[in-house]
């Protein structure tokens, strides 16, 4: 199963949909679509910007932000899933996760496994590559996916705009505003830029930064703002 989002490259898509045809098994392949990304982040507020974890010590610092990651992945990739699950009666769901992504992914291996009973769902969640690395995913890629998308070139496999590693440099919208401006500025216009500048405390109009000091947007020091030199 694809939970598509409408927020990833389109040669990751068709590659996806071409594999599928490729392996044989279009007849068990589900692919899920969410709802408009922005409609959601304008009318919710659940834009992902910083870390699961660390979001909510911004939220108590600044009350009026609109972020929330957890809200945003599940309201365009969880609650489609689980219908698929429910309405499947799947028994076990096999994750991509891997313990090297983040922290947090870390933890949830030392707490869970590879193989763990959630409280609030039915099925088991297995994560059979946690213990493997960036080059295992690679070398796995070149030798068994032929023409999968060179990860080299900067294109991301997940959701282009997600600001859940903002506080790392370089991160997913950093790599976006150097492969496309245009899309870049799209997201911020569509209220990215404003968030951004309420974490970091940055006076002025959204309009006037994304134009003129767009560098101000592409990273946030952890505990507060900031730019990276170089």
């Amino acid at each position: 199963m694809h939970n598509n989002t409408g927020l990833g490259a389109t040669e990751t898509l068709e590659f996806i949909r071409r594999h599928v045809q490729r392996l044989g098994i279009r007849d068990n392949y589900r692919e899920t679509q969410a709802d408009d990304a922005v409609t959601m982040w304008q009318e919710k507020g659940y834009y992902p910007i910083l870390s699961k974890r660390g979001f909510t010590g911004a939220k108590k610092r600044d009350p009026g932000l609109r972020i929330s990651p957890v809200q945003c992945c599940y309201q365009l990739k969880e609650k489609y899933s689980n219908t698929v699950f429910s309405t499947e009666g799947v028994g076990v769901v096999f994750w991509g996760n891997r313990a090297a992504e983040s922290m947090r992914r870390r933890m949830t291996f030392i707490d869970n496994g590879y193989l763990f009973k959630p409280k609030k769902y039915p099925w088991h969640q297995g994560y059979p590559l946690q213990h493997w690395l960036d080059s295992d995913i690679l070398e796995f890629l070149e030798q068994e996916v032929p023409g999968y998308p060179d990860p080299a070139g900067g294109l991301e496999t997940g959701c282009e705009c997600c600001g859940t590693d903002l506080t790392f440099w370089p991160n997913n919208l950093s790599r976006l505003y150097q492969r496309d401006r245009e899309r870049w500025e799209f997201y911020m216009r569509a209220g990215f830029a404003e968030q951004i500048m309420r974490i970091k405390g940055i006076p002025g109009k959204p309009e006037d930064i994304i134009t003129a000091r767009p560098e101000a947007l592409l990273h946030i020091r952890r505990g507060g703002g900031g730019v990276p030199k170089g």
